[in-house]
C-alpha cells in the first residue's frame, strides 16, 4: 500500500465518522449549528473538541469517549467504524430501547398493528437504530386508525 491510498483510506474513515455523527445530531434532533458548544458544555470539552468530532475525528480519551457514547446512546464501535458491535444473542437493554421507542411512537401516530407486525417492526428497528425512525416515519401512513 503507498501513502497515496493509506491516505485517502484514512480520509474515506473520517468521512464516514463525520457521516454518522450528523445521524447522532440527527436523531437526537439537534441541528449542526450550535450543536458543538451544547455538546461541550454538556461533557466538558472544548468547543474545538466537538468540532473536530463533528468532522471525524475521535475523543483521544477513553473516558469523553464512553460519556458521549452513554450521554447520546452511541455504540462506540459504530461511531468508529460503522459496524455495531459484534454480540452472541440479544443485547436486552437494546431490545428494550428499540420496543419502547415503537410502542411510543404507535401511540403519537395512533398506529394499529398486529402483533407479527410489530414484531417485525421492532426485528427491523433493532437490526437498524440509526434508520429506525425514518423507517417508521415511512411506514407509519399503512398503520394509522
Amino acid at each position: 500500500m503507498n501513502d497515496l491510498s493509506v491516505d485517502y483510506e484514512a480520509a474515506s474513515k473520517k468521512e464516514g465518522r463525520a457521516e454518522r455523527f450528523k445521524s447522532i445530531l440527527k436523531r437526537h434532533g439537534m441541528p449542526s449549528h450550535g450543536a458543538a458548544t451544547a455538546i461541550s458544555r454538556q461533557l466538558g470539552v472544548s468547543d474545538a473538541t466537538a468540532s473536530a468530532w463533528m468532522k471525524g475525528s475521535m475523543p483521544r480519551d477513553p473516558e469523553v469517549l464512553f460519556l458521549f457514547c452513554d450521554v447520546y446512546d452511541v455504540d462506540p464501535y459504530w461511531w468508529t467504524d460503522g459496524k455495531e458491535r459484534p454480540r452472541e444473542g440479544l443485547d436486552t437493554e437494546k431490545l428494550v430501547r428499540t420496543v419502547k421507542m415503537l410502542e411510543e411512537f404507535k401511540e403519537k401516530e395512533s398506529l394499529v398493528m398486529s402483533v407479527e407486525q410489530t414484531a417485525l417492526f421492532i426485528a427491523k428497528c433493532y437490526a437498524d437504530p440509526v434508520s429506525a425512525p425514518e423507517y417508521l416515519e415511512s411506514m407509519a401512513p399503512f398503520f394509522r386508525a
